[in-house]
């Protein structure tokens, strides 16, 4: 779609050219009128801006590549960049011009001298006018167009039309002058126009620049991160490194994010992929966006020299096999978090189901003490995975919490003191399969 409408305007800018040309020069020939004569020559030289308009959408459009991962949006750069210096070639071209004539005139006027020539006629008068509407007409179409494809190049070439325009003024002002007997407009009308064509190849070579050397999208990167930060489990944007840069009509997006610090990494994956859709679907210039999560608001070097999660889960493991190999008889799971720069640890493991709900905590309490131990573990937590069939006096006296015991079931366990029956010491059926959390401060550092 975009290579079709861009097509186009471009090809219906040549065609208009070429009529323009044409007729200006037959309305300057048999008009009488030098200006005009010239500004069929500025017509066709429109014809190269066309070419190089053509061009660039062409290379534009091409798909990725090894040579261009990113794809190959800055050819529209680098046309929209020659156009600009056509443009300036042609404010340069009108301000030598009227300089020279107006040198003339005053040489002329001091000598006493008359530089009236041949008077033009009406019909100059008519193909100035048809051109300056009908480049001006250009002019919006295709700058409509450039902008609901987001095209510099389109807009530049939109500008050298109404650059032709304005030539077309200069000669209409000059044909007119010339009529009234006023010669001198034409030369400062052409003074006009040059720096008006000059201002405005500087702002287009400007914006070509800018994409160029990659200087940053405010508007983009405000938006982006406006909408990152609506998603849900991201707890801040890093607003220095968000960065928003153009590849022709495509806005590229790269970001930095905060979670939290106890999301696992397929949480995190999540996370990012809600960003990096919600922003696509929100900004449609947007074709690219990179989410990178961290769980640390600021990024240190010291991250770098702290031992990698493997290393520390085959410590983990192997000073729980030598401690306590006789309670525990599984290491299921042991997962390392990197908090404020230290290393914590969240362990589950197997145990005995035979063992009292006080023997497990005791359990739970010497396993994170021997973690804790190891010497750059900040903090552990101690998971006990009870997954034992139940056994027959369980079954049949389930004894809940009602028929006396305490809530949490510590008073019929720990010595049994109040005489029930001795199936109280073991696990209810309805609480086995479950995870017992031992969540005791650190005494070896204080962690927050």
């Amino acid at each position: 779609v975009f290579g079709q409408s861009a097509n186009r305007i471009t090809w219906a800018g040549v065609f208009v050219n070429l009529a323009l040309a044409g007729f200006k020069l037959a309305a300057g020939v048999f008009g009488q009128s030098a200006a005009m004569i010239a500004d069929a020559g500025h017509s066709l030289s429109d014809l190269l801006s066309d070419g190089v308009t053509l061009w660039a959408v062409r290379l534009s459009r091409l798909p990725p590549d090894s040579d261009h991962p990113y794809g190959h949006g800055r050819f529209e750069a680098l046309g929209a960049l020659a156009i600009a210096a056509l443009l300036a070639s042609t404010a340069f071209g009108f301000g030598g011009h009227a300089y020279h004539s107006l040198t003339e005139f005053s040489r002329a006027s001091a000598a006493g001298m008359d530089l009236a020539t041949s008077t033009p006629t009406l019909l100059a008068v008519a193909a100035a006018v048809v051109s300056i509407l009908s480049k001006e007409v250009l002019y919006r179409a295709t700058a409509v167009v450039g902008q609901r494809l987001n095209s510099q190049v389109l807009i530049a070439n939109a500008w050298h039309h109404r650059s032709d325009a304005f030539s077309s003024v200069v000669a209409l002002v000059g044909i007119v002058g010339a009529l009234l007997g006023q010669p001198i407009l034409d030369p400062l009308a052409g003074l006009c126009v040059a720096g008006m064509v000059a201002i405005t190849g500087l702002q287009v070579g400007w914006d070509s620049l800018t994409q160029l050397t990659d200087t940053v999208d405010d508007e983009a990167v405000k938006r982006a991160s406006e909408i990152a930060m609506n998603c849900d489990g991201v707890v801040s944007v890093d607003q220095k490194n968000v960065r928003a840069r153009r590849m022709g009509s495509d806005i590229l997006v790269d970001l930095r994010v905060q979670i939290s610090p106890h999301v696992p990494a397929s949480g995190a994956n999540q996370i990012a992929e809600a960003v990096r859709w919600r922003i696509l679907e929100s900004m449609p210039a947007v074709s690219e966006v990179l989410v990178h999560v961290v769980s640390q608001p600021q990024s240190c070097p010291m991250m770098a020299q702290l031992r990698p999660a493997e290393a520390i889960e085959a410590e983990v493991r192997s000073v729980l096999r030598n401690s306590l190999r006789k309670e525990l008889s599984t290491v299921h799971k042991v997962t390392v978090h990197y908090l404020n720069m230290q290393p914590c640890v969240e362990v589950l493991v197997d145990v005995d189901d035979d063992l009292r709900l006080a023997d497990l905590r005791q359990l739970a309490h010497r396993a994170r003490t021997a973690i804790e131990a190891i010497e750059d573990v900040a903090r552990a937590e101690v998971q006990l995975y009870l997954d034992a069939e139940p056994d027959s006096a369980t079954d049949a006296d389930p004894n809940p919490a009602g028929s006396g015991g305490s809530g949490d079931g510590e008073g019929g366990i720990d010595g049994n003191p109040t005489g029930r029956n001795n199936a109280t010491n073991t696990i209810p059926d309805e609480q086995s399969r479950r995870l017992i959390r031992a969540m005791v401060q650190p005494t070896k550092r204080e962690f927050v």
